[in-house]
């Protein structure tokens, strides 16, 4: 499973590898504008599951997918809200993660980086900023 045709060199690359061995792919297709915006298709997919109808229509028009291979499932990321008690506590996420409780958290979820290639630099900047104010008070509010 592959969540882009294009434009996401790991996995045009994981497909072409599983390909190479006979192995199916399915690309779960992770954005709206993936099958319109990013470009001819990197390899050619056993299956493809589309959001809608209309991205359906583009993965045959636009990115010569058969229609044979396209289910329309929905947004599969979105799938976790629908269904019950699969959000973890933060109390068990924590615990998980080896995080105190008590203390400050920042949840950060970046982007890729041909599509947000300044992450790492915000996150530094981050870091820089919390230690300027730890030097400057002593403490972090």
């Amino acid at each position: 499973m592959v969540t882009a045709l294009c434009g996401f060199k790991y996995n045009e690359l994981f497909a072409r590898e599983a390909i190479k061995y006979n192995i199916p792919v399915c690309c779960v297709v992770l954005s709206w504008d993936n099958t319109s915006g990013m470009g001819m298709p990197g390899y050619d997919p056993d299956y493809v599951i589309a959001w809608t109808d209309n991205m359906k229509k583009e993965l045959i028009e636009l990115n010569d997918i058969d229609d044979k291979k396209i289910f329309v499932g929905g947004m599969a990321h979105f799938d976790p809200y629908y269904h019950n008690n699969n959000t973890l506590s933060k109390e068990i996420l924590f615990a998980k993660l080896g995080l105190d409780p008590n203390k400050k958290t920042i949840f950060y979820a970046t982007k890729s980086h041909n599509r947000f290639p300044w992450g790492p630099e915000f996150v530094s900047n981050l870091v820089d900023a919390i230690d300027e104010k730890k030097n400057q008070y002593g403490v972090i509010t």
